[in-house]
């Protein structure tokens, strides 16, 4: 599951309300972080956060495709705009930066590519600004994470493998500060490990990341996706049920969680050669689509996983 500029960077209003947001997002409790930025801040500090929140709640539902996608284009480029009467120039990079970044994504996984390549590019220039100022080691990782996709997304040529070590390099590099911005790059870069099959790596950054947030399920769902390429049975179920209790529970409900971990689980169920509990869950599922809203079953992984699972289940009508 490629993750395309998903980056979580998170600027300085004040120690303690920066600390207070961070925890927010990373808990998945966006309404109580839109709360407290109503209450406690003031534009542009304020409609820099509420962008990073509504983003940051985009990219935990992946849904990109939604009308909720659109909303939050308008939100990152009001942000821009009322960002730009900041006078202090290092802190104006920063947040220029970041949210064109965010816009970068969001254009790109709602397919119009152009957009999004030339945020890219924005956001790229003014990380290059920020290479010695305080924000260096979160402006590293932003140009070393583009650099290590531009390698494996568009050219996997042998001859890149030292590129791809050197890239993988500065990446670890901007993470060893050990603080709490690491923890937000945590969550972009576990998908760097997981496409490289860094499994040792990434069950450190796993039980660092999970010692504070065990329930994140952004991060549990990635945990699934390793245990998937391990063909770990033990690890894919129990990750699979914590990711399925936790996304059922969430409201509104996380489907592209829900599907996840169906998904994972008839994999593994199959693994096991238990094929009438696999078979179980996949006809389960096909009982459950009238529920899952219309717009997010456009979504690009919700339907990549519905349709996944209604191949096993068609192949369980043959047996």
């Amino acid at each position: 599951m490629t993750r395309f500029f998903i980056l979580f960077f998170i600027c300085f209003v004040s120690a303690k309300n920066n600390e207070i947001i961070n925890d927010f997002i990373l808990m998945q409790e966006y309404e109580s972080a839109q709360k407290y930025i109503y209450r406690n801040l003031k534009n542009p500090d304020s409609s820099f956060f509420t962008a990073l929140v509504e983003y940051s709640k985009l990219v935990d539902y992946e849904a990109y495709e939604t009308e909720n996608g659109g909303k939050t284009l308008n939100i990152c480029e009001k942000a821009i705009v009322e960002n730009s009467v900041i006078k202090d120039t290092t802190l104006l990079f920063y947040r220029t930066a970041v949210l064109n970044g965010m816009l970068s994504t969001i254009h790109i996984k709602r397919g119009a590519y152009l957009q999004g390549l030339s945020k890219a590019n924005d956001s790229q220039k003014n990380w290059k600004k920020l290479l010695n100022t305080k924000y260096s080691n979160e402006a590293n990782f932003a140009l070393a994470l583009t650099e290590y996709y531009k390698i494996t997304l568009f050219n996997k040529s042998p001859k890149n493998y030292e590129k791809l070590k050197n890239v993988l390099e500065k990446l670890r590099k901007s993470l060893s500060a050990d603080d709490e911005m690491s923890q937000k790059m945590y969550l972009s870069y576990i998908w760097v490990l997981q496409e490289q099959k860094l499994w040792s790596e990434a069950k450190k950054i796993f039980d660092e990341f999970f010692e504070k947030y065990s329930t994140n399920t952004m991060m549990i769902r990635a945990y699934q996706a390793i245990s998937v390429d391990k063909k770990d049975i033990e690890e894919i179920v129990s990750s699979s049920q914590k990711l399925l209790n936790l996304s059922e529970k969430r409201i509104p409900k996380n489907y592209s969680d829900i599907l996840s971990a169906r998904r994972a689980m008839i994999f593994a169920a199959d693994l096991e050669n238990k094929k009438d509990y696999a078979c179980e869950i996949a006809s389960s599922v096909m009982r459950e689509i009238q529920y899952i809203p219309q717009d997010t079953k456009k979504t690009y992984w919700v339907k990549k996983h519905l349709e996944t699972i209604k191949k096993y289940a068609d192949k369980c009508k043959k047996l």
